[in-house]
């Protein structure tokens, strides 16, 4: 009894350490490329919130409030642009930051950091540099709700829970995938199937569908469109399969490592039907990022499209380390997560680099 309290203990003890490092990490970084940190995107909306001392939102994706909320604060307290460009690029560090902080004293879950980390390292090099991203955001309020949902049980808590909810499933169309995705590993890890838990999330995301089309934006037309055009005229034959499996071994060979160290837990831990669906959800995530982005280029772009993968990945795999009960492999795991985020760090402060040098070449 004292020997599991005191490995409890030092398990504990490790998490918070590698989370509150990796995060100190991500911070150094985002103060560093401060400037780097307003590509494409980036630098749109956040010259739109400080020339106007206002939230902008575009295709109804309401999330892009919350990373906005820095900038907005600063602007309107009329700090130099200096400044406000750093507090902008700290805030998304801080966004994270501050659910881990809540999932960890406030609710006691101790792997929320990791998976936390996860959607800001795992897959991601320049998208480093286009941090207000929505489906960024709309992953870290996933697992804010998940974390909630899993362990509050205070009768008000469905009002926080729908109000996150609604920002998810209004973010982005993959977050909606991966929203039910959480609420079925919950399901049917915790054998919970009270339809009425599930049924308010399963309004908003009917509704959503049903209105949706009524205000969908000419880019969001587009992009399905696309969508559609890619699906019927491009080719996916057993070529177009061995060249992806080349590129994830050249670009994302953390993430296959994460996949296959998820499924040989899975496997250890006898979780059969847990496996089956993450192996679905995998699947058709695999097939409909390549059908939305054809081809295997790297870019910011492809990196965003690929995110919905390495939520997945990231999620599955840290949810998977908190099953085991061996310590050796449970910290084996833990220091396999740790060397792909140094990995990710290390691939983000070269690839920022080029941003530097652009911008010394504009200045």
């Amino acid at each position: 009894m004292l020997k599991s309290l005191q490995n409890r203990i030092t398990e504990l003890k490790v998490i918070d350490l590698i989370t509150h490092f990796f995060f100190f990490l991500l911070i150094v970084l985002a103060v560093f490329y401060r400037e780097e940190r307003l590509v494409a995107d980036a630098s749109y909306y956040f010259f739109r919130v400080v020339n106007n001392e206002s939230f902008w939102v575009e295709h109804d994706r309401y999330i892009l409030i919350l990373s906005q909320i820095a900038p907005w604060i600063a602007s309107n307290l009329g700090f130099k642009m200096g400044t406000v460009v750093l507090l902008s690029s700290i805030g998304h560090v801080l966004f994270f930051y501050v659910i881990y902080l809540m999932t960890r004293y406030i609710f006691k879950d101790i792997y929320a950091g990791l998976i936390l980390l996860s959607i800001q390292l795992l897959g991601i090099t320049s998208g480093f540099f286009v941090p207000m991203f929505e489906f960024y955001y709309a992953m870290g309020l996933l697992v804010l709700f998940y974390v909630i949902f899993s362990n509050s049980t205070h009768k008000l808590r469905h009002i926080p829970l729908v109000i996150f909810a609604f920002f998810i499933i209004t973010a982005h169309f993959y977050a909606i995938i991966l929203f039910v995705y959480t609420l079925l590993v919950y399901a049917f890890e915790n054998k919970d199937f009270k339809i009425k838990k599930y049924l308010p999330y399963a309004f908003l995301i009917v509704l959503f569908v049903l209105l949706k089309p009524l205000v969908i934006s000419d880019y969001e037309k587009e992009m399905s469109a696309g969508f559609l055009n890619s699906l019927a005229n491009n080719i996916y034959d057993f070529n177009y399969f061995k060249s992806w499996l080349s590129y994830i071994a050249s670009n994302y060979l953390d993430w296959a490592i994460l996949v296959l160290s998820t499924i040989g837990i899975m496997i250890f831990k006898k979780k059969h039907l847990f496996l089956l669906g993450y192996v679905l959800f995998l699947i058709g995530l695999i097939m409909m990022v390549n059908v939305s982005s054809y081809g295997f280029h790297l870019s910011r772009y492809k990196e965003q499209v690929n995110f919905s993968l390495m939520f997945l990945a990231g999620f599955t795999f840290v949810y998977c380390i908190s099953l085991l009960n061996t310590n050796l492999l449970k910290y084996s795991f833990l220091a396999l997560i740790s060397v792909v985020f140094i990995f990710r760090i290390q691939s983000t402060w070269e690839g920022g680099k080029q941003f530097t040098y652009r911008l010394d070449e504009m200045k």
